[in-house]
């Protein structure tokens, strides 16, 4: 199986030859797509990325957090003004049930 990769500067531009092109899937986060291509799905034939800097762009101002949809989770966690994600305790760090009785759980 061979498949293409074609590379396009802008996000409008990758959209296009998505739409345009039957055997063509976009790669983002890529787990989908990546394990499709692992299985030898037969319909991909063209995989089709950006290099657009708005795709990865991280914003934080305000209390307000931008993130484009390929920012992945190493760019957020290099990414100073996102510190304070690196200390947000975890469900599992942020409540600690302890049996009181065998019907009964109570936070501590």
């Amino acid at each position: 199986m061979s498949i293409t990769v074609k590379t396009f500067a802008r996000l409008a531009d990758a959209a296009g030859a998505l739409s345009s092109e039957r055997g063509a899937r976009f790669l983002a986060g890529g787990t989908l797509v990546m394990r499709a291509i692992n299985e030898a799905d037969p319909a991909i034939e063209t995989i089709l990325r950006s290099t657009d800097p708005t795709f990865s762009h991280i914003s934080a101002s305000s209390g307000r957090v931008e993130l484009g949809a390929g920012v992945t989770m190493a760019a957020i966690l290099a990414e100073r003004e996102l510190a304070f994600a690196v200390s947000i305790p975890t469900p599992a760090k942020a409540v600690r049930l302890e049996p009181k009785s065998s019907r009964q759980l109570v936070r501590q």
